[in-house]
């Protein structure tokens, strides 16, 4: 878990010596996502236990795609299927708590976050211990993804910022 409660909890014994695999960036990142992050959990978020972390994190980047998904719905016409269709569109939308541009898209398997971060305990916090990097293929899902994404490389390229980039 890629979380500052963590990191205190273990202690300073634990300081780089426990190596985890972090799909999201670490909270205190200086990006533009992850301030706006930190700006909506401050004034929203004071009763979420455990604080900044891994998921509120993912929750707020998702309910962003999904915004982004429901504003190119053309008019008024929110519908199971346009909304559906909105969700399936998204691709290539790059912000600074993901390695890498997300995407649903259309393909027949869906891992579109495959690359993490290596993160490490330090005096109480995460901090990067390794840069993005391609999550092993010896998983046979991940491998499939690669095949996917290699064949439909718009899935991957940036095409959008999220808001507040």
């Amino acid at each position: 878990c890629n979380t500052d409660f963590v990191a205190k909890a273990l202690g300073q014994q634990w300081d780089g010596k426990l190596l985890v695999n972090a799909e999201l960036n670490v909270t205190d990142s200086d990006g533009p996502q992850s301030r706006l992050y930190r700006a909506v959990f401050n004034k929203y978020g004071s009763k979420v236990s455990g604080g900044l972390g891994s998921f509120s994190q993912m929750g707020f980047t998702m309910g962003q795609l999904l915004v982004q998904a429901l504003e190119s719905v053309k008019g008024d016409s929110y519908t199971i299927k346009t909304v559906n269709q909105a969700i399936q569109n998204l691709k290539g939308y790059k912000t600074d708590i993901l390695c890498r541009p997300w995407y649903y898209g259309k393909a027949p398997l869906h891992i579109p976050n495959n690359v993490d971060w290596t993160t490490t305990p330090n005096n109480g916090k995460m901090v990067i211990k390794e840069q993005c990097f391609n999550i092993s293929e010896a998983d046979p899902s991940i491998a499939k993804v690669r095949v996917i994404e290699k064949a439909d490389p718009s899935l991957t390229a940036p095409s959008a910022s999220l808001a507040g980039s």
